[in-house]
């Protein structure tokens, strides 16, 4: 389930602050979790590629850790530094949560590598960071979010002995990193072209690249985030270079092949870049249907939504990405076998709540220009996270900033209630004021703090008529199997919000 490859994640991820690197920066896009762990390395996930290009330029090793959401938004100085050339190795490590990256890494030109989860991160990133180094170009790492969900750890940090920081003018190299300049500067087009030619003979080594021999005639080609899906019995070519692909070793393992199986995720990116008419394709893919136990945000939206219904108003609500909104791009429609429609809410799942949801740190500021631009047809409302709130400023009337602190921060906000039957009812009353507000819902998330509630839940079939109202909150604790609901255990997180959530109360909060 989500919550489990989450945790997984984060423990996987953590580890990077442990590479042979001078300096770690990590996304504040990143999921919750992740967040919490490396609190201390987070910076903005537009201007973290910038920064780490600095370190960089000056002979540092700097590694980011971002979001492939972080990668579009970084395109121009990833695309410039692929022909300028760097100096200390620079790699970004993209956790994949929404799209396959690699087309957009072969169109920005900057090499791209898929991560083994077969070998601990740390060394993997070391490798790569070499890699780097020796061919003066940036790289990306691509981590889709399932490939750690069984990746290995390890602890042991290797000190690195770390050059000091210098610059010179580049008399050979004038306008080096200039790149307007070193496009129509014949040395640096030249220098460039060598750094092609060297990335072209590494990612043509065998030593990330891994050739299985078994049966020479059947062979596997597979991308290496899901090289654990490959056949046991054949010949496996595992693939980690993705920009450029070692077209050369591909050839000459499938001149000689009878059979050849490629195996890869997201959208076939090797199907299209191999483009083998007798190969057979298997895709390997991974979707999360339901938030994680105990999500304040399905929490809040819900209230949202129960309040507007209550005041009859049309609101226009707005939040920005983030791990949550994995559901809201993969979610599917609940079944239709509920004995009894709901009879107090409607909404089948987030997308008939939230509006505009775009990009991240976006909701505070496109709510903004909704409620300047004169909007009265009801309340207009940005979903954000508490770190967000601190660069609202003055608000416009009917803008209604509301918060959750997901990483359990002290704050002087005004605070929204916790209980749902209050937190609609305040809701409610506010909208109907017009006027501006912030607020702060305390709920932290239950994967980044750990949230002592010592409650257990049941179920009294006798009053659960299976309106399914519970499942609205899309929690992975709670589902609806053959007619009945059922609440597992091994899931939850004792949050108690089914319990609320319930208006037959049939899902009763027992305290030992």
């Amino acid at each position: 389930m989500l919550s489990q490859v989450l945790q997984k994640t984060s423990e996987i991820l953590s580890t990077l602050p442990k590479a042979e690197t001078d300096h770690f920066l990590a996304s504040r896009t990143l999921p919750y979790p992740l967040q919490k762990q490396l609190e201390k390395f987070l910076e903005k996930g537009e201007a973290i590629l910038a920064k780490a290009a600095g370190y960089s330029i000056v002979g540092k090793r700097a590694l980011a850790l971002i979001t492939d959401r972080d990668l579009y938004s970084n395109t121009s100085i990833l695309k410039s530094l692929s022909f300028t050339g760097i100096r200390g190795g620079l790699t970004a490590v993209v956790l994949e949560l929404f799209e396959d990256i690699r087309f957009f890494t072969e169109k920005i030109h900057t090499p791209c590598i898929d991560y083994d989860p077969r070998k601990p991160l740390t060394s993997y990133v070391n490798k790569v960071l070499e890699y780097s180094e020796a061919s003066e170009l940036p790289f990306i790492l691509r981590i889709p979010l399932y490939s750690p969900a069984h990746a290995e750890t390890e602890t042991e940090h290797v000190e690195r002995v770390s050059p000091r920081p210098y610059f010179n003018k580049h008399w050979l190299r004038p306008y080096r990193w200039n790149i307007i300049a070193s496009r129509t500067l014949p040395k640096c087009i030249e220098d460039h072209k060598r750094n092609i030619k060297i990335l072209e003979k590494l990612c043509e080594e065998l030593e990330l690249n891994q050739l299985e021999e078994k049966d020479p005639k059947k062979v596997a080609i597979v991308s290496a985030s899901c090289s654990r899906e490959a056949p046991e019995d054949e010949t496996t070519l595992i693939l980690a270079f993705m920009n450029p692909l070692p077209k050369k070793t591909i050839e000459e393992l499938t001149a000689k092949a009878e059979k050849i199986t490629i195996v890869d995720s997201g959208r076939l990116y090797l199907k299209e870049k191999i483009r083998l008419d007798k190969a057979t394709v298997k895709k390997v893919e991974k979707k999360y249907e339901k938030t994680c136990g105990g999500c304040p945000f399905p929490y809040l939206l819900y209230a949202i939504a129960k309040a507007l219904d209550e005041i009859n108003e049309v609101g226009v609500v707005c939040t920005d990405t983030n791990c949550h909104v994995i559901t809201l791009s993969t979610q599917q429609d609940f079944p239709e076998n509920y004995q009894i429609k709901s009879i107090s809410f409607f909404q089948r799942d987030f997308r008939d709540i939230i509006d505009i949801v775009l990009s991240e740190n976006s909701a505070i500021d496109i709510a903004r220009a909704i409620a300047e631009a004169g909007y009265q047809d009801g309340p207009v409302i940005a979903v954000t996270d508490l770190y967000r709130v601190t660069q609202a400023g003055k608000l416009p009337p009917n803008l209604y900033i509301l918060a959750v602190n997901t990483l359990g921060a002290k704050h002087g906000y005004r605070k929204l209630p916790s209980k749902l039957d209050d937190l609609i009812e305040y809701l409610a009353k506010i909208f109907e004021a017009e006027e501006s507000h912030i607020a702060v819902l305390d709920k932290p998330c239950p994967l980044a703090v750990k949230i002592d509630n010592n409650i257990e839940l049941k179920i009294d079939e006798e009053l659960c008529d299976k309106c399914g109202e519970c499942l609205k909150i899309l929690c992975e604790a709670i589902s609806l199997e053959a007619g009945k609901i059922v609440l597992k255990e091994e899931y939850c997180r004792k949050c108690g919000h089914c319990a609320e959530i319930c208006s037959r109360n049939a899902i009763v909060a027992l305290s030992p």
